[in-house]
């Protein structure tokens, strides 16, 4: 279960119901911290994407579902931003955390939602991603998965 906390106009913090802070909620996307590699961001991209996949088509029965192809992930570079995609779909961009002391998570994935999601949705998908990824629902890609550069 998460707190979902108003930080001003469509900006939301998500923490735990032990005040650790795990992600966002901004405009129309929802963010998540704690993805400690390269590695291991693709693995919570595939969990969560899974958990958002599923929560968009309950609440919009004509989503379109998705699976994506976990042994095909991969980083690609569009020239603006970092994605973790497979051969067909971005599922999530992937932010890289500068200023991580060493040793603390030093990325986060973002998911973009379509246009016509609300912010109960989002708070929705949101909480599903987070109980996906605190059950263990993460099945990722092979290690040998490499960036493209």
């Amino acid at each position: 279960m998460l707190n979902v906390l108003a930080q001003g106009d469509e900006l939301h913090r998500l923490e735990r119901l032990d005040g650790t802070v795990v992600g966002w909620i901004r405009d129309r996307t929802i963010g998540l911290h704690g993805s400690g590699d390269e590695h291991r961001a693709m693995t919570v991209a595939a969990a969560a994407w899974r958990a958002l996949d599923t929560a968009l088509r309950r609440q919009y029965p004509g989503w379109p579902r998705y699976e994506p192809v976990v042994d095909r992930l991969r980083i690609l570079h569009d020239g603006r931003h970092e994605w973790i995609a497979d051969d067909t779909r971005k599922l999530a961009r992937l932010l890289r955390v500068d200023d991580a002391p060493p040793g603390m998570e030093s990325f986060a994935v973002e998911f973009d939602l379509p246009s016509y999601a609300t912010l109960g949705t989002l708070v929705s998908a949101a909480q599903s991603m987070s109980r996906a990824l605190a059950e263990g629902a993460v099945a990722g890609p092979s290690p040998d998965a490499r960036p493209d550069a």
